[in-house]
């Protein structure tokens, strides 16, 4: 723990991580499903260049081969492939929604064609049309889209817990940025089941940029999800800290394909079916839900769980285990209503250590 000193005050900073959010049921785990293929390229001096694997090219290709692969055959694959097994999701949870990450508002309308032929709702968000984005994101949040096609609007925004699929079609290869995308899926579901049997999908290149980032984010995870499964796959490794340059001038993408996929696990079971809830289910579901909620809020505004439940335990006047199913029901529309769980981005407020009815500011 660290402390800083304010108008002579030592106030506590506490660093509040993506275990502690896991540990504490704040967020699902993500499973990253990358998928590996071969490319080919005419250089600037007309010479032909082929890489049969981005899962084992130099960092010297990874450029050009990436920008090839997402220019041509190889990005039409990744997307059937994720569009597949999102579909699958949902024939068990019909709520289920994903977000294909794209580089341009062409490549966007190319993804939009290519999926004309699904029974599904899709549109385009882009940053260059802020107010028709907003709008955009607006009918997902509404349950009116089923999949959004996004332009440089991945994280402005964009929390909505029934994201349950990031298919990943840019080049971009931040740690932070790739974070970000990612947690678009790691979201509590209320309408997918037990929190033990959610997890957020993310497919992506097997490039050895997004690999690095995938095992930062797996290293964090895996604490947690050694407890909660015995079958946790892979050791994390240090970020590289990664952003691919701009388009590679001079280079003329030719093909590229899927050669294949390659998911890491880390959490694996048989989901079963969910029999009709009983009373004591119907309550323990709620309490559930309060408490996914305070901690989220907590996890994304820097406060302690402690604190609001200390708030909320003094407003109703009594404990949230003797509360019946009526008074836990009003207990959760109070607490989304009191700690709503958007946030302003980038402003730089210090968010204050005193829980308060108020959006909350990412810093």
């Amino acid at each position: 723990m660290t402390s800083t000193a304010f108008f002579g005050l030592e106030t506590a900073v506490i660093k509040y991580t993506r275990a502690d959010a896991l540990a504490e049921k704040a967020i699902i785990p993500l499973q990253f499903h990358l998928s590996d293929g071969s490319a080919e390229w005419e250089d600037n001096r007309g010479r032909k260049v082929r890489v049969a694997s981005m899962d084992k090219m130099s960092e010297a290709d990874a450029n050009k081969a990436l920008y090839t692969a997402l220019k041509t055959e190889y990005a039409d694959h990744l997307l059937s492939s994720g569009i597949a097994h999102w579909q699958e999701h949902r024939k068990k949870y019909p709520s289920a929604k994903c977000v294909i990450v794209t580089s341009n508002i062409k490549e966007a309308k190319r993804h939009i064609a290519n999926l004309s032929g699904i029974s599904a709702r899709c549109d385009i968000a882009t940053s260059d049309d802020s107010d028709e984005a907003l709008k955009v994101i607006n009918k997902m949040k509404a349950g009116k889209l089923d999949v959004l096609v996004s332009v440089a609007m991945v994280y402005e925004g964009l929390s909505i817990p029934e994201i349950s699929h990031i298919i990943c079609l840019t080049r971009i290869r931040s740690v932070p940025w790739i974070e970000q995308m990612t947690a678009r899926a790691n979201r509590i579901d209320p309408s997918a089941g037990p929190y033990d049997e959610q997890i957020g999908h993310i497919f992506a290149p097997a490039d050895p940029l997004f690999k690095q980032v995938m095992q930062k984010i797996e290293a964090e995870q895996a604490p947690v999800m050694q407890e909660r499964s015995s079958r946790s796959s892979r050791e994390g490794s240090e970020d590289g800290g990664f952003r691919l340059e701009p388009a590679p001038g001079g280079i003329i993408p030719l093909s590229s394909a899927m050669t294949g996929r390659r998911d890491i696990v880390l959490s694996q079971r048989e989901i079963p079916l969910t029999p009709e809830k009983t009373a004591s289910e119907r309550e323990a579901e709620l309490r559930e839900m309060i408490d996914s909620h305070i901690k989220r809020f907590a996890y994304q505004c820097r406060y302690m769980p402690q604190k609001l439940n200390t708030d909320i335990y003094q407003y109703f006047g009594k404990p949230r285990a003797q509360m019946t199913i009526p008074e836990l029901e009003r207990c959760l529309k109070h607490v989304q209503q009191t700690y709503p769980l958007s946030f302003v981005r980038g402003t730089g407020r210090r968010v204050s250590t005193k829980a308060e009815p108020i959006n909350c500011v990412w810093r």
